[in-house]
């Protein structure tokens, strides 16, 4: 009897340090695979790169300079020169649009979720003489409007002088303050500046098409 309860003792132990063998061995080839396996990179699909421009403000927006038409539209040639094949272009420019009229574009921005555009206002504020204070409050709204958009990277106009429309260098001088001083505090405006060495800026779309373009590729 002592020899049998002996015996079993012994087979228990034996099978009892196999399991414990066989369970070593399994945990070192896991953890020996877990050691060599290289990571598997992250299947993500392919974005593509599609550049919205829209192109708001007032009649100079609309790109009706001297020589007037669509194939003179400073802004059609800054899409046309400056933008991605893919890019698609709005025109959202209307005579006698001002700043505080942005209110009225959130529905065609949400639209279009633009991705670059170009804005030029302020010639209308400084023809009717709009308050300095009222066109920042505007003007400010009308930037972070254009942000909340989808808007990465704002081209804004310098407002240039016209003489003939009685736009002034005096006249518009205020307004390029605020157009300046507002824009410096929002990374994504860059600021085209159609009044160089503080001389007149011509009328001319294919001229005004080459500083856009320029600054756009800054």
């Amino acid at each position: 009897m002592r020899r049998d309860a002996r015996a079993r003792t012994v087979r228990s132990r034996v099978i009892a340090s196999r399991s414990v063998a066989a369970s070593l061995v399994a945990w070192a080839v896991v953890t020996s695979g877990c050691a060599t396996a290289k990571p598997q990179p992250l299947q993500v699909a392919a974005a593509v790169d599609h550049v919205s421009f829209v192109v708001v403000g007032g009649e100079r927006a609309r790109g009706r300079g001297r020589r007037g038409g669509a194939s003179t539209n400073w802004a059609q040639q800054v899409f046309q020169s400056g933008l991605a094949d893919q890019a698609t272009m709005v025109n959202l420019g209307r005579a006698g649009f001002t700043a505080a009229d942005g209110s009225n574009l959130q529905a065609d921005l949400d639209r279009l979720h633009p991705t670059v555009g170009a804005l030029w206002v302020g010639d209308d504020e400084a023809l009717r003489s709009v308050p300095i204070a009222t066109f920042r409050t505007a003007f400010a709204a009308l930037l972070d409007r254009l942000k909340a958009a989808g808007v990465t990277r704002l081209l804004v106009a310098v407002i240039p002088p016209w003489d003939d429309a009685g736009l002034t260098a005096a006249a518009v001088g205020s307004y390029n303050e605020v157009i300046r001083a507002v824009s410096a505090v929002r990374p994504f405006v860059t600021l085209v500046d159609l009044t160089p060495n503080g001389g007149k800026a011509e009328d001319d779309p294919d001229a005004i098409a080459k500083v856009f373009i320029a600054a756009l590729k800054e």
